[in-house]
């Protein structure tokens, strides 16, 4: 046996890791936390400084012990746990057991991070240890009284009146009250009506709709007409001075970018496989956990992905810098912008320890590593159905350039204005016109659900061309329609933004 031994988690990852290391090197797994909180009363003590009180898992009682006895033989210790608040509890738990066991006596243990399981990262996190960081371990620890605090207390109760296994923890106690909060919302809206105006519009045989924005000089909020009464006599006071056309007394042209989806993070990685797969929490991250620990590619193990649990939206110097290097190549030097595009977070808690999900090596294509994969590696959340595709697609765009799109092109009637004075009204109609693809030119290609988006940029409606072809000054046909609407409740869920 050499004289390192590596402790890691999983013995998939410890595998993996032992090909990189070489032979001189043990490297062993923990199988997940090695110790937890007394299960009985008084396992955390709030009166002497909330004192917490330990015992070894049974069933990784086994793997102690073998990492101890591994331990006596070593003359050095590597703690290779996951990069988050919970892998550091894991390292110093087992130090502290082994302190306890007598195995560190006169040797040397050091804390190693790495964020994706490549032989380059592996190596550099060993040569570059740092000491165990008691901030994350002690951040790991009042999560797990706040748990023991909160649902051992809690928990008897829903046994008692509800149903004999529901848990109460520091999460569910406050989702709970969310959802009741929520429901009181529902109960006490009120809905109000309000009534909108549009035109069916035609100019050269072509159908197209708009829809009132200004009337009698004034701009038309959601609530500005609220009943048919009003709504009607807005109508004939509209077909009376239209006479059945819409004069086009003015065109406006303005240009915006359409940015990127930021990188993923664990959150918008889950969103995007329960939006498109269908997949549950549990399923996407038991996938990435396997993309992460490493696959076997026909030139040994390899980890595709970087470390999944991450609020992050940032990437490595070096992957954006690949990433840019392979976008030059593929789609040419104006494809890359003078400088990469960044993201910072919008969650105040947010840890931003790691970075955000990404693939190992851009280089690497989902064609490439078709024949390695499972059905479901393959599967995860993907446009066309490939994980690694989908995972290079949000990591690739942030180094494209934005997409710019022209709002209203030159020959689109943009601003509809019926007569002058008191009466004037105006009706606006919108066209986007993609001037510059940018990151579209990848996503164009693979993405099955932006059909429609992609025969809107080619100029098509449902009735054929788009009327942005209609003269700037001109007379359209028009018969103006009446809809009703009802504001909707505040629902039983907030919708997420889709990253």
């Amino acid at each position: 046996m050499g004289s390192k031994l590596v402790i890691v988690e999983s013995p998939a990852k410890a595998k993996t890791i032992k090909k990189y290391l070489g032979k001189d090197v043990e490297v062993l797994a923990s199988y997940g936390h090695v110790r937890d909180l007394l299960p009985k009363e008084g396992a955390v003590d709030t009166i002497n400084d909330f004192a917490m009180k330990y015992q070894v898992i049974d069933c990784n009682s086994k793997h102690v012990d073998a990492i101890a006895k591994a331990m006596k033989k070593a003359d050095t210790l590597y703690l290779a746990t996951d990069p988050d608040r919970e892998g550091e509890a894991i390292s110093w738990h087992l130090y502290e057991l082994l302190k306890k066991k007598g195995a560190l006596k006169n040797k040397e243990a050091h804390r190693v991070v790495f964020h994706e399981i490549t032989k380059q990262a592996v190596n550099d996190a060993v040569a570059n240890p740092r000491e165990l960081s008691m901030d994350l371990v002690n951040a790991q620890q009042a999560r797990r009284a706040l748990d023991y605090l909160v649902g051992f207390t809690l928990s008897p109760l829903l046994w008692k009146k509800v149903r004999r296994g529901l848990s109460a923890g520091r999460v569910q106690s406050p989702a709970l009250r969310m959802i009741v909060e929520r429901e009181l919302e529902i109960e006490a809206f009120k809905p109000q009506e309000y009534w909108t105006i549009e035109a069916d519009a035609v100019f050269d045989k072509q159908a197209f709709e708009a829809k009132l924005t200004h009337y009698q000089g004034e701009k038309l909020a959601q609530f500005t007409i609220n009943n048919e009464t009003g709504s009607t006599e807005a109508v004939e006071t509209l077909n009376k001075a239209a006479e059945g056309k819409l004069l086009v007394t003015n065109v406006t042209k303005k240009q915006r970018k359409r940015n990127p989806a930021a990188p993923f993070t664990t959150s918008t990685l889950q969103q995007e496989a329960s939006r498109k797969l269908g997949f549950g929490a549990q399923r996407t991250m038991s996938v990435a956990q396997q993309l992460y620990e490493g696959v076997d590619t026909g030139e040994g193990a390899a980890g595709l992905i970087t470390y999944m649990r991450t609020d992050s939206v940032s990437l490595a110097d070096e992957a954006v810098q690949e990433i840019r290097g392979l976008i030059a190549e593929k789609y040419g030097e104006t494809s890359v912008p003078k400088s990469p595009q960044t993201y910072k977070t919008k969650s105040k808690n947010a840890q931003e320890a790691h970075e955000a999900v990404r693939p190992t090596s851009i280089l690497r294509t989902p064609e490439d590593m078709k024949t390695y994969l499972s059905a479901d590696q393959l599967k995860l959340p993907a446009d066309d159905n490939r994980v690694p595709r989908h995972l290079r697609l949000r990591t690739r765009p942030p180094r494209h350039g934005p997409a710019a799109r022209a709002r209203d092109p030159p020959a689109l009637p943009h601003h509809r204005s019926l007569g002058e004075g008191p009466t004037r009204t105006s009706r606006t109609v919108r066209k986007q016109q993609r001037r510059f693809r940018g990151r579209l030119a990848r996503r164009l290609v693979h993405a099955t659900d932006d059909r429609q988006r992609v025969r809107h940029h080619r100029g098509v409606t449902r009735g054929g061309q788009h009327p942005t072809r209609a003269p700037r000054r001109g007379r359209l046909v028009v018969r103006a329609v009446l809809r009703r609407h009802a504001n909707d409740d505040p629902g039983r869920t907030r919708r997420s933004s889709r990253g």
